[in-house]
């Protein structure tokens, strides 16, 4: 099943590291795609929302539980002012469900 980590912070939070989390998930061949997103500054924004979203991994594991596991290695998920959404993927009309 695949699931997205959204990962959200503060404008002020400096970019935070990733590489415990990374290197767990890539190892275990977990780790689809992921990507640091520019600046909320250099974007735009509609409607109102929380902290911005600052970067998105996309996991394939076998449980929900899998990827709250591998989003807890995140910083983002303990830091005053940051947060972590972990989602699952909806494919093909929820097939996966």
């Amino acid at each position: 099943m695949k699931y997205l980590v959204i990962l959200h912070a503060a404008d002020q939070l400096q970019p935070l590291d990733h590489a415990r989390f990374r290197r767990t998930a890539e190892e275990a061949g977990e780790l689809v795609d992921g990507q640091l997103l520019a600046d909320p500054s250099l974007g735009t924004r509609l409607g109102t929302c929380g902290a911005p979203i600052h970067a998105y991994y996309l996991l394939d594991v076998e449980s929900s539980a899998r990827a709250v596991e591998l989003a807890r290695l995140l910083p983002e998920a303990t830091q005053e002012g940051a947060g972590v959404d972990v989602r699952p993927v909806m494919f093909a009309a929820a097939a996966d469900y």
